[in-house]
């Protein structure tokens, strides 16, 4: 998978195998927001070779940050969401500022909901128009705030949808830590350096911005427990037939 060396987590899931083949180069992203303080990367996400742009974020994000769309790139906002607050996974700078005072026992019930909001998220329609870009083969970014919870399910969906497995999903959805490697050590050395008499909010959010294991068992058991396989999920919650596989592996895997 291509990566883009001045943006964090911005990823061509180009190169990504699955049983079919390699998943084409150029035509799935999954990013951050599309906004960078740098113009230069803001020149970059300008001028990508993209058809459609998915905000996954809430209306308080993206009110707050607005996108930096592509030339090319019709923009649809399809929030994960909708209209709850999900602080601890769409953090505005008002919320971020909220959380700050926050006690241990609060902080706790966000660390709760953040596995709670990792079971909902694999069910959520918000990711509908990937899939219809998909139908038409339309060259795809999709992206949240960091490019990890909300972005890390939705290519989940597609992976599982182009026949790779969830060990194989889990392993790409972990690879954020490692694109995000200096970020959180910049975040992680302030709060030691500012504040560490917050331990309980250094704690959380140093727990909730990594790409977790517990995160991401939480999506996967949550469908494997309603469902007796990958494709009746599939199916039955979000119409990926057969049939619009089939038309997606054409598209979108080589050699097919």
């Amino acid at each position: 998978m291509a990566e883009y060396k001045n943006i964090v987590n911005l990823r061509d899931m180009g190169g990504l195998k699955t049983p079919y083949g390699e998943i084409k180069s150029g035509m799935l992203y999954r990013s951050p927001v599309l906004y960078q303080k740098d113009e230069r990367v803001n020149a970059i996400f300008h001028d990508l070779p993209i058809d459609i742009v998915v905000d996954l974020r809430t209306d308080r994000e993206v009110k707050e940050k607005s996108d930096i769309v592509p030339a090319s790139a019709v923009y649809v906002h399809s929030s994960v969401f909708g209209s709850e607050a999900n602080e601890f996974l769409a953090p505005t700078k008002s919320s971020r500022f909220k959380m700050f005072f926050f006690g241990a026992s609060r902080l706790q019930k966000c660390s709760e909901g953040i596995l709670n909001a990792y079971a909902r998220m694999p069910f959520s329609a918000s990711y509908a128009p990937i899939f219809s870009a998909m139908d038409r083969g339309e060259r795809i970014l999709f992206h949240c705030a960091a490019g990890k919870d909300r972005t890390g399910i939705a290519a989940m969906l597609i992976e599982l949808s182009l026949g790779r497995s969830f060990d194989e999903c889990y392993e790409e959805y972990m690879m954020t830590n490692y694109y995000y490697t200096d970020f959180h050590k910049q975040v992680e050395d302030i709060f030691r350096k500012y504040f560490s008499f917050k331990k309980a909010f250094h704690r959380f959010i140093c727990s909730a911005m990594y790409a977790r294991e517990e995160y991401f068992a939480a999506a996967r058991d949550a469908i494997l427990s309603k469902y007796d396989s990958v494709s009746d999920f599939l199916s039955e919650v979000h119409g990926i037939t057969p049939e619009r596989i089939s038309l997606w592996r054409s598209y979108y895997i080589d050699g097919v």
